[in-house]
């Protein structure tokens, strides 16, 4: 480092100015920056040293994040001499050096509206409302020009697309722009959190009354819309996100998915279409994107009951199929290979031999006012996942659709834990989390199956408590990832640090970050009270998982 640092052009700038890999370890350091933003005055190691959790991720997801998209400038806050939060303007470009990807962030101060707290609220708000705050005037230096991906882009546009697309917008509309999109992170994450407590207290209710229980079709009612309101907090979510991919696929349960659906054309059918649904309990996990799916499964689905019409049957069944040799169902090839199966059956009057060649073409369609897309889009999906879809008809005999997707492990999320005793337990858990409503909701949820249990309100006051004197042993975490004055990654690393084999669960009201970066089981906000308690159940068992909640699901 102290080789480069002489011949760093920037190394006499009298603004800060840090060069970081895409870990967001610090390569160079100049002399504002050491004198203006480190701490002790020496070198900053790690943007982690005066980051602050108020900037809505952690320091090492936002360079990534940066680095995918190609972002030019953003507002950031950052903890400064004396432990002040001090707003910049970060003014971001990419430069390759040797074999490595490197990132520089020069800082140009600027000052925050009065009464600012955040950039995630009132300064993001001021900015999206176009009462810009105030920034420094940049140097007469020239950076170097952002380095922006040109890949042809899959999906809908997102945050970096936006920003490389409007680059004649002047620098202050695209700051405003990056605070927009920040606003609806933010707002996205509390939705989420405001939808965990509802969830959960709604869920937790209707495993304690009966059936024939004069509350219980209101709770479901409540269960449901819940269930849509996620679907619009995901898809803020996905708008603001700065990947390309907005709806990305990973691993999960296909049998969740397929029972959401289908409880949602159950109650929109008329009374005489008879509902069947048999869901393998061993089921393989496949990867898709959740809220993709559910539409092509929504498509597929709005087929069937059209062709059934006030009476008649749906089935739903699901399985796993393993093929030794190339094989042909109907016309669909299918690579050897494990599988999972989704197979959706009608008892409508089917489709003629003449028509079941054409169904996946696109533009075909025998219903008047339709643009025959349908199956033509829900082909191109499930491809994409390097899946296959077959439609198998006859007339007079109805039709099967069946969907491959290719397995992964045994979704071990569907093992039956029905019973209350399979899912109680005595061991000692501390959950964290800034939104006293999740608490609330989750220290009920698992003091009522027998656990212990502590809550803290960031993760600075959960290391507190655990080092307290008289505290008992805790065997499981549970942790908020983004949180004031100490955020969960920043928890996460402390605990680990200390106590190598501590259970942890984190979650999140935005997207999933990867179980492999983390190395822990990840619970998707919103979750309900059983999400949390077989999450509990299988981390206590030693069994990190993934676990799928009322994410999507467009």
């Amino acid at each position: 480092m102290s080789d480069k640092k002489e011949s760093f052009p920037l190394d006499g700038a009298k603004w800060p100015v840090l060069t970081l890999d895409v870990t967001a370890k610090v390569v160079r350091c100049n002399q504002a920056a050491r004198s203006q933003l480190s701490p002790t005055g020496k070198d900053i190691a790690h943007l982690d040293e005066i980051w602050t959790p108020e900037n809505g991720c952690s320091a090492s997801d936002f360079v990534k994040r940066v680095a995918a998209a190609g972002i030019p400038t953003f507002p950031l806050r950052l903890r400064v001499k004396a432990a002040e939060l001090k707003p910049f303007t970060a003014h971001i470009c990419q430069v390759q050096e040797s074999d490595r990807k490197l990132i520089i962030l020069q800082f140009h101060g600027r000052k925050a509206a009065a009464g600012a707290t955040t950039i995630a609220n009132r300064e993001a708000f001021e900015q999206a409302r176009g009462q810009e705050a105030e920034v420094v005037p940049a140097p007469a230096i020239a950076a170097p020009a952002p380095v922006v991906e040109t890949a042809a882009l899959a999906g809908p546009p997102t945050e970096g697309d936006v920003v490389e697309k409007n680059s004649m917008l002047s620098a202050s509309d695209q700051r405003k722009l990056m605070c927009a999109l920040q606003l609806t992170r933010t707002v996205a994450m509390d939705f989420n959190n405001a939808l965990t407590s509802i969830l959960g207290h709604t869920t937790h209710l209707l495993n304690r009354i009966g059936p024939e229980d004069a509350n219980r079709g209101s709770l479901e009612q409540i269960e449901r819309s819940v269930e849509r309101a996620a679907q619009v907090a995901f898809d803020l979510a996905a708008f603001s996100r700065e990947e390309r991919d907005m709806y990305p696929a990973a691993a999960a349960s296909l049998n969740k998915l397929v029972r959401r659906v289908a409880d949602q054309y159950k109650l929109k059918t008329d009374a005489g279409v008879a509902w069947r649904t048999s869901l393998d309990t061993k089921l393989h996990s496949a990867t898709f994107a959740e809220a993709k799916m559910h539409q092509a499964l929504e498509k597929v689905l709005d087929n069937a009951v059209e062709a059934v019409g006030d009476s008649g049957t749906v089935s739903i069944n699901t399985m796993n199929k393993v093929f030794e040799a190339e094989t042909y169902d109907g016309y669909a090839r299918i690579v050897p290979g494990v599988y999972v199966c989704v197979e959706i059956n009608d008892s409508g009057p089917g489709i003629p031999e003449a028509q079941i060649t054409k169904v996946m073409e696109p533009f075909f369609t025998t219903k008047e006012g339709h643009r025959g897309l349908g199956l033509a889009w829900t082909y191109g999906l499930i491809t994409n996942f390097s899946g296959s879809i077959a439609v198998v008809s006859e007339p007079g005999q109805g039709t099967t659709v069946r969907i491959y997707l290719p397995a992964g492990e045994v979704d071990e999320a569907e093992e039956d834990y029905e019973t209350d005793d399979q899912l109680r337990g005595d061991q000692s858990i501390l959950i964290v989390d800034d939104e006293e409503l999740l608490l609330t909701m989750g220290e009920m949820v698992l003091t009522s199956y027998g656990y212990d249990v502590m809550t803290a309100a960031n993760g600075r006051a959960a290391l507190d408590l655990l080092e307290k004197e008289g505290t008992p042993s805790v065997d499981l975490v549970i942790t908020d990832l983004v949180m004031p004055h100490m955020d969960g990654y920043a928890l996460i690393e402390n605990l680990k640090k200390h106590k190598p084999d501590l259970r942890i669960i984190c979650c999140s009201g935005n997207f999933r970050p990867s179980n492999k970066e983390l190395g822990i089981t990840y619970l998707q906000k919103p979750f309900d009270s059983m999400d949390l308690i077989r999450a509990v159940r299988k981390v206590l068992k030693g069994t990190p998982v993934q676990v799928d909640t009322k994410e999507s699901k467009a």
